[in-house]
């Protein structure tokens, strides 16, 4: 996905949150969030982001504890995070995203 004016947006509006990210990692996390939201508002039921940076996963590397503020931005999303390429973790709940969207 380009780097066009809502991922540049978006990316702005992360740099305001409290969310620790390098430029990068926020451009990346932006384009994910905004491509997530079309799919899904879109009627698609399985969008998946695999990241191997544990910098964008919603949970904290070490102890696997929910890093609240990404976890929202992702389940608003409509986008399950894994953390491998073999879309296996973490296991995705059943009921993602609908039951876990908070608008």
């Amino acid at each position: 996905m380009p780097l066009d004016g809502a991922v540049l947006d978006m990316s702005l509006e992360l740099h305001f949150k409290e969310i620790e990210l390098s430029e990068f990692d926020r451009a990346v996390l932006a384009a994910v969030l905004i491509r997530g939201r079309s799919l899904s508002d879109g009627g698609e039921a399985d969008v998946n982001f695999c990241e191997a940076d544990s910098n964008l996963w919603p949970w904290e590397k070490r102890t696997t504890r929910p890093r609240p503020e990404l976890k929202r931005l992702y389940d608003d999303a409509g986008v399950w995070v894994y953390s491998d390429f073999t879309l296996t973790s973490p296991e995705r709940p059943e009921g993602f995203p609908k039951a876990y969207r908070s608008n």
